[in-house]
Order: structure tokens, then C-alpha cells, then sequence
């Protein structure tokens, strides 16, 4: 009977270990999650954000390794910049695990694709645009692929009051210009600006870098939101 006594606890302790084992695995996502949310808690620079990730095998990401994850985020702050809302979804995602679970740190080694927008208020982006030179906005409307403003542009070295009519245009991967199609001095009969009925304002919004190597692609004018779009990896 000893043996079988033997054999039964060695049984009951192998059984334990494995179903330690599997749980681990299965919680494997859970504790990923957890850390990409310590982690861009400080890089988007707010506390509400959520993180979900799938990956094959479940003990996948305690090796840096996610097939697919999403990110919400909302009141973000990123340099002079706030989002309402930043979202985002990845594939084929590779992170330095070491940096990750000790340092709380997200080091990106490889992402296969990535795709992300953030969504501003018109009241964001005119504090946003009151910070940047060369062009003051007083009041600011954005109306669906529209943007009304009324401020003041420098010409020949004086401060000119306008306003005016036009859209946002994207400039490179990190800053949007501002296109005046038609623009006016209050009292006064439609304005030409440097000889040009279309006038403009290059580098209006400058973008600083985005998590995850994010690139932008899009911005788009909403009825008093500002939708920007942002990618990395191929399409």
C-alpha cells in the first residue's frame, strides 16, 4: 500500500504543478496587458487608458510576442497637445520582455502593422494653435471638412487682422498646415495674401512622436472635432 501511496501524491503533486503551470500560461495576457497599461499611462499621459491582446501560444507575451492588441485612451496629453480620445489596434507585435515586465519601460523590437487615431475638440486645437507662431487664431469653428477662423496673419513685419475660410492639410508625418481659401479684413472686400487667392500657413500644428513609431496619414475636420490617423508598418 505504500507505493500506491507514493505513487498517488506523486500523481496529486504532478497534477498541481501542471495546472500551476496552465494557469500561468492562461494569465500570461492579463500580466502583458497590465504592464502596456503602467507603461503608456506615462507616455500618453493619462491614467484612462485599456489594453486587450490576443496571442498563440497563451504564454506568448511573457516573451515580448502579441499577435493582436487595441489600445483606448481617453484625456490624453501628448506634448501641447490633448486628445479626447487616442485608439489604436496592432499586429505582429515584438517588445523587449526584460524592459517591459522589470522596467515597465515598452521598447518595440518589430510591429507587423499599426494603425491609430486621435480625436481633438476645436476648443483643444485653438489652444493648441494659439501656441504657434506666425499665425494668431482668435476664435476658431471647424465644420464638417471646414475650418472658419478669425485672427490675425503677419504681413511685412505687422500683425494683419482676417478672417477667413479653409482646411487642414497634412505636412509630412508630423505637422498640419493651414490652407485659407478665401480670407477677408474685417470691413473690408476679400484679400489677397502674397499674391495667391489661396494662401498658406505651413507648420500650423506641429505633431510630437507618437508611441509605437506612429506616423501620420490623415487629418480630417469633423463637425468640432479634429480626427487624425496614424500607421506604422506595412499596409
Amino acid at each position: 500500500m505504500a507505493p500506491l501511496r507514493r505513487s498517488g501524491v506523486v500523481w496529486l503533486w504532478s497534477v498541481g504543478v501542471l495546472a500551476a503551470a496552465v494557469g500561468a500560461n492562461l494569465a500570461a495576457p492579463t500580466v502583458a496587458a497590465a504592464a502596456l497599461k503602467e507603461s503608456l499611462r506615462t507616455q500618453l499621459g493619462t491614467d484612462q487608458v485599456d489594453v486587450a491582446l490576443d496571442a498563440w501560444p497563451a504564454s506568448a507575451p511573457l516573451w515580448g510576442s502579441v499577435d493582436h492588441m487595441t489600445v483606448l485612451a481617453r484625456d490624453v496629453q501628448t506634448g501641447d497637445l490633448h486628445f479626447d480620445r487616442f485608439s489604436a489596434t496592432f499586429r505582429r507585435l515584438r517588445m523587449d520582455p526584460r524592459a517591459l515586465y522589470a522596467d515597465r519601460a515598452l521598447v518595440i523590437r518589430s510591429i507587423g502593422y499599426g494603425h491609430a487615431q486621435g480625436t481633438m475638440s476645436q476648443e483643444a486645437l485653438a489652444r493648441a494653435l494659439a501656441r504657434q507662431p506666425g499665425v494668431r487664431i482668435d476664435t476658431l469653428q471647424l465644420r464638417s471638412g471646414r475650418v472658419f477662423v478669425r485672427g490675425a496673419v503677419r504681413v511685412l513685419g505687422a500683425d494683419l487682422p482676417v478672417e477667413g475660410s479653409g482646411r487642414l492639410a497634412l505636412h509630412g508625418s508630423d505637422s498640419i498646415d493651414l490652407i485659407l481659401d478665401r480670407a477677408t479684413v474685417p470691413g473690408v472686400a476679400s484679400l489677397t495674401l502674397g499674391g495667391q487667392l489661396t494662401t498658406r500657413f505651413p507648420s500650423v500644428l506641429r505633431i510630437p512622436a507618437l508611441p509605437f513609431g506612429l506616423r501620420l496619414t490623415d487629418v480630417q475636420v469633423a463637425e468640432g472635432r479634429l480626427l487624425l490617423d496614424a500607421a506604422t508598418g506595412p499596409s
